[in-house]
């Protein structure tokens, strides 16, 4: 009796919470939210940016690469380009959605370290 009353108030509270928001500092890009940072951050101090970081990407200088880093540790690596339009800006940024998936290719962030963090989901959280 006592489980199915801790089921029935997780799943009250997950149908009550909104979520449809990013936290605060992160940019909405449909199913992901994004924080932008200028500066390298470890994963412990990503992580404190927001409880809800799963990801922190990172500019690696070696072979032109981007690097995704999860919890310190290389899991997938995906190819960047200058800014053709106004290569005085520096490199341009290129983020996926997912790992296969290309998602924006958007120069005028000249952003060099992402944090991504997925949106709430009700039924893949519980």
């Amino acid at each position: 009796m006592g489980g199915l009353l801790i089921t029935v108030l997780i799943i009250l509270c997950c149908l009550t919470e909104n979520n449809t928001e990013c936290p605060s500092a992160f940019v909405d890009m449909g199913q992901d939210c994004l924080h932008f940072s200028t500066t390298a951050l470890s994963w412990i101090d990503a992580t404190k940016i927001t409880y809800k970081s799963k990801y922190w990407i990172g500019m690696a200088p070696v072979e032109d690469k981007w690097i995704w880093m999860s919890s310190g540790s290389i899991v997938k690596s995906s190819a960047f380009n200058r800014a053709e339009n106004k290569p005085e800006e520096g490199f341009c940024m290129m983020y996926y959605i997912d790992a296969a998936e290309f998602a924006r290719n958007d120069c005028s962030l000249n952003a060099l370290y992402i944090c991504r963090s997925k949106k709430l989901n009700c039924i893949n959280d519980i």
